[in-house]
């Protein structure tokens, strides 16, 4: 098509064909099934009790440190060597995705690597009750490692302030993105601070699709929660109803016209 464009959403936004041709490479059936391994802070979390647990059976030697980068480097190698042909690709933060042996193992596996681009420690606004989204790296420094970007926006509708702030710094990564011509992932999270947990699930609904509306625009894929149908508390509490779950997806992918990931 007319400058290497091949599709278009319908909201207008165009698709290039370097960044179709790696969809077509790793999901030619038009379906993509993505593992999300990207989470430093609970691997790191993980590795923490893992060591924590070596000591207390008596390997003092191997686990007297702290767990680094380096041990999450590792357990991203052991991610990477479980792909099969299930994933068609798989989500790291950079720890995973700057590692080259990682990369040698996703080719042998045909599974395509997306970077997380953002910084796991999300920093605050001045009030302290609004998350604000920050580069890890840059995009262009690892576009030629990478097969596609990843970020991830904490958002309080109810919080002008770093709403707004998230996204101008979506648009602004999401437009140089579109430069490099690979496949991007918006991901969305409502995440107000100082609101208890039960209160959260049920404003989810609502919140969902208002993010959507502003949000779901800014990317080729668009990542976003569902509604939940019960809170874990003893006895459950009732959330949401399957129809009204329901109704959000379908609501949400009005809004986004863009393939969903759930």
């Amino acid at each position: 098509g007319k400058d290497g464009v091949v599709a278009n959403f319908p909201d207008g936004v165009e698709t290039k064909e370097e960044g179709f041709d790696i969809l077509m490479k790793f999901a030619p059936e038009g379906r993509i099934n993505v593992l999300a391994c990207d989470q430093y802070n609970s691997i790191l979390k993980m590795l923490k009790a893992f060591f924590e647990n070596g000591r207390k059976a008596g390997k003092t030697s191997e686990f007297s440190r702290l767990p680094s980068d380096e041990d999450i480097t590792r357990v991203s190698r052991i991610f990477a060597r479980t792909l099969g042909k299930i994933p068609n690709a798989v989500l790291f933060n950079y720890c995973g995705f700057r590692d080259p042996e990682i990369k040698r193992i996703l080719a042998d596996s045909n599974t395509m690597l997306i970077a997380r681009l953002e910084k796991s420690d999300f920093s605050k606004t001045k009030d302290k009750k609004g998350w604000v989204a920050q580069l890890e790296v840059e995009p262009e420094a690892i576009a030629e490692q990478v097969d596609g970007f990843k970020t991830l926006v904490k958002v309080d509708p109810q919080h002008k302030d770093s709403w707004e702030r998230n996204l101008d710094w979506l648009a602004e990564v999401w437009e140089r993105c579109q430069k490099l011509n690979k496949p991007f992932f918006n991901e969305t999270l409502y995440s107000p601070i100082g609101i208890p947990k039960s209160e959260i699930a049920f404003r989810l609904p609502s919140a969902l699709i208002e993010i959507a509306e502003s949000f779901a625009c800014y990317g080729h894929f668009y990542k976003t929660q569902m509604p939940l149908l019960y809170l874990e508390e003893m006895p459950a509490v009732k959330v949401s109803s399957p129809e009204e779950v329901r109704k959000v997806g379908r609501r949400i992918e009005q809004i986004a016209q863009r393939p969903l990931l759930l």
